[in-house]
């Protein structure tokens, strides 16, 4: 039979830090992002800075974009019994079908693939996707941005929706589980939402990923994707769990969003860090190589780091 059903339901406890290029800190960079507040949906976007050269702040779309999507899920918040029923169903599956390993992982892939198709059929407007499609009808400023929108179902899966090169990374047991690719039309040219002329949503891509307690996701900007390895975010992530005990003084709960906001930190820290160093090799200077440029150090841009460990 079943067992009891959780007090709690699984959500994300999520922190952000956001650092904005040392020449764009006095409008407070282009970057944007949204924590909603019952702890089942996160986003973060990118405006982009060639948009500058016309006079225009990209920032203001890419904040517009977050905010329109905050407000359409705030009308679709799961009510406590939802919540509760959340509870059991993930109660129920992750012993049987979220296992650690790989095999089981896979599973969980596939299982959510197919809770994607349902409710796109089904018009369900808690889908990443079509949060991101309907933001983007209510954003009507000048400008453009890349976008990644996270947001946890019952049953325990992470359904997303990316477009450009923000991105998220799951780690679970000090290693990368899965890592959404970036998108773009060519090096440093990611694809991007707009009012005309750009990317549609339609042209993201949508992810369905298994998630369990004590996992955790970094959603993020090309800020840190461009600076910071995968064995940096591991490394940090690992460093921020392995806390000994007698340091751990709050509830589980509250010890795991303490984790969230002491990762967002150095990993926010880290990638400014090496975002000015001029022969750190990083991502960037590898892909502009793979490319067939010159590049070498980090890259400055601004930087937003936004954790959620699952709990």
């Amino acid at each position: 039979g079943s067992g009891p059903i959780a007090e709690s339901p699984i959500c994300l406890l999520s922190e952000v830090v956001s650092i904005p290029h040392p020449d764009k800190k006095a409008k407070g960079g282009e970057d944007s992002y949204f924590i909603s507040e019952c702890g089942f949906t996160v986003g973060v976007a990118d405006g982009v800075g060639g948009w500058a050269e016309l006079g225009v702040d990209a920032g203001e779309y890419s904040r517009q974009l977050m905010k329109h999507t905050q407000g359409l899920h705030l009308r679709t918040c799961p009510d406590q019994e939802g919540r509760r029923i959340g509870a059991q169903m993930y109660s129920d599956a992750s012993s049987a079908e979220k296992g650690a390993d790989m095999e089981g992982f896979a599973e969980g892939m596939l299982a959510g693939l197919e809770m994607q198709s349902e409710a796109q059929s089904a018009g369900d407007d808690r889908d990443p996707m079509a949060m991101l499609k309907m933001a983007h009808q209510k954003t009507d400023v000048l400008g453009s941005c890349t976008a990644c929108i996270l947001s946890l179902q019952h049953g325990g899966l992470l359904r997303a929706a990316n477009l450009g090169d923000s991105g998220f990374v799951l780690m679970r047991d000090s290693r990368v589980l899965f890592r959404s690719p970036p998108q773009q039309h060519d090096f440093n040219f990611p694809f991007q939402l707009g009012r005309s002329g750009s990317d549609m949503p339609t042209d993201a891509e949508s992810f369905v990923v298994p998630v369990k307690s004590g996992d955790v996701v970094v959603l993020g900007t090309d800020g840190l994707f461009d600076n910071v390895f995968d064995r940096d975010l591991v490394d940090v992530t690992r460093n921020a769990l392995s806390k000994p005990a007698e340091e751990k003084t709050g509830s589980p709960k509250e010890n795991a969003a303490f984790a969230a906001k002491r990762i967002a930190e150095e990993l926010a820290e880290l990638a400014h860090t090496y975002s000015s160093d001029p022969w750190r090799p990083s991502p960037f200077s590898k892909a502009a190589a793979e490319a067939g440029y010159v590049y070498r150090g980090g890259k400055a841009d601004d930087i937003t780091v936004l954790v959620s460990v699952i709990h």
